[in-house]
């Protein structure tokens, strides 16, 4: 069993592609080298993308899907 924080997790506000396809990537490193007292900084990447998922993708005032945007 792997640690929690190297599973797979969605992309970003759940968007779909490949590499190949993306104009912009996130690169989250697990890291917890630079923590003092307490470690948990390794978990940051992951619990960001897990919150990207309550974002609303679409922009009602500008009639802007962001998931066509940038998917």
């Amino acid at each position: 069993m792997s640690p929690e924080y190297l599973s797979v997790k969605p992309g970003f506000g759940g968007l779909e592609g490949t590499y190949e396809e993306a104009k912009v990537v996130f690169l989250g490193i697990p890291l917890d080298s630079t923590s003092s007292y307490r470690s948990g900084a390794r978990f940051g990447p992951s619990r960001i993308r897990e919150a990207s998922l309550n974002l609303e993708t679409h922009l009602m005032s500008l009639g802007v899907e962001l998931a066509e945007k940038g998917g």
